[in-house]
C-alpha cells in the first residue's frame, strides 16, 4: 500500500480551472470547487517505492507536468514527469448513492506503446478531512485512485431556511432564526439574513469588528450551504459562508457555523467559542432550533 500524505489544500485566486459542482442521476449534488488549489501551492500527493502522484481536482498541477494541463501528475523512480490525464477531459460521473462521487482524467502523456495515460478516482464523503488519497492501482496507463473528502459528502436539498438530509431521514428548519441577529462584542451572525453591521460590505451573514475597530464580511448571505454535523445528524447543523472581505492577501474571508442542538435554550441561541485561521472562521453556536426532525 501506498503511504498516505495529507492534502494541502489553498483556498484562493486559481489558475486554470474547470466547473466543479455535478448533479447525480438521483438528484444528490456535489461541489468539489474547494479541493482546487491556489496557482503554486501544494497538490494532493500521495507516494509509494519512489513514484509520487500530484492532484488538483478541477485545477491544474503545480507539478511540472509539461505540458502545464494536467489534473493529475507521476513523477516516477527516474525523476521524470508523466502527465495522467488534462483538466479539459475532466469528467464526473456516479453519485447516485449521495456518499462518493467520480472524476475521470484522460489524454495524458503517451506510454511506450503510445496509449495516452488517464486516471479514475473515486472520492468517498468523509466529513473528518479536507481530503486525502488512500489508494492507486496501475494497469497498464491506466491508473485507479480511492480518495475520501468532506466535499465528496452530496450538499442537503435545501428550502428557505433549512435542509433534508441526502437520505431523507433528518430534517431541520432553521426559519425562526431569520431575520435575528445572534452576536458577542465583535461577531455577528444572521442565520438566513444579513447583518446589520455589515451593511455596507454587502449581503454578509456574518460579520467581526476586528481590533481596529473596522467591520470585515466572513460569508456571503448568497452562499449559504447547510450540513448536518459530522459528529452525528442529530446533534445539529453545520453552515458555510464564503466570498467574505478579501484579507490583505486576496483571499475571501469565510466561515462555518457549528451549531449544536440544545433545547435548554431559550431565544434564537448563542455563539460559545470562535476559532480563526487565516481567512477562515469557526464559529461554535447552540440553539434550539437546530435540532432535527426524524423522518422515520
Amino acid at each position: 500500500m501506498f503511504a498516505k500524505l495529507v492534502l494541502c489544500v489553498a483556498v484562493a485566486a486559481i489558475g486554470a480551472h474547470a466547473a466543479c459542482t455535478y448533479t447525480s442521476p438521483t438528484g444528490y449534488s456535489y461541489d468539489l470547487s474547494r479541493l482546487t488549489h491556489a496557482a503554486g501551492a501544494a497538490d494532493i500527493t500521495y507516494a509509494e517505492n519512489g513514484s509520487t502522484f500530484y492532484v488538483n481536482v478541477c485545477g491544474t498541477t503545480t507539478a511540472a507536468c509539461q505540458p502545464s494541463t494536467m489534473s493529475v501528475c507521476q513523477q516516477g523512480g527516474n525523476k521524470g514527469y508523466y502527465g495522467c490525464g488534462t483538466l479539459a477531459s475532466q469528467l464526473f460521473s456516479g453519485g447516485e448513492d449521495g456518499n462518493s462521487v467520480k472524476v475521470s482524467y484522460s489524454d495524458g502523456t503517451m506510454c511506450g506503446n503510445g496509449v495516452p495515460r488517464s486516471t479514475h478516482i473515486t472520492l468517498f464523503c468523509d466529513k473528518s478531512v479536507e481530503g486525502v488519497i488512500d489508494s492507486v492501482l496501475e494497469s497498464g496507463c491506466n491508473y485507479t485512485m480511492k480518495m475520501r473528502s468532506k466535499y465528496a459528502c452530496a450538499q442537503a436539498t435545501t428550502t428557505t431556511c433549512g435542509f433534508t438530509t441526502p437520505d431523507g431521514r433528518f430534517s431541520y428548519d432553521l426559519s425562526p432564526m431569520a431575520g435575528s441577529e445572534i452576536s458577542t462584542t465583535d461577531f455577528f451572525v444572521a442565520v438566513c439574513g444579513n447583518t446589520t453591521e455589515c451593511a455596507s460590505k454587502g449581503s454578509m451573514a456574518v460579520c467581526q469588528l476586528a481590533s481596529n475597530q473596522l467591520y470585515f464580511g466572513l460569508g456571503q448571505l448568497s452562499t449559504q450551504q447547510f450540513s448536518s454535523l459530522a459528529s452525528n445528524p442529530a446533534d445539529g447543523v453545520t453552515i458555510t459562508y464564503t466570498d467574505g472581505t478579501p484579507c490583505a492577501n486576496g483571499t475571501p474571508r469565510h466561515s462555518e457555523l457549528h451549531v449544536k442542538c440544545d433545547l435548554t435554550l431559550s431565544g434564537m441561541g448563542s455563539i460559545d467559542v470562535i476559532s480563526e485561521y487565516e481567512c477562515g472562521y469557526v464559529l461554535e453556536m447552540r440553539s434550539r432550533h437546530a435540532c432535527p426532525t426524524y423522518n422515520w
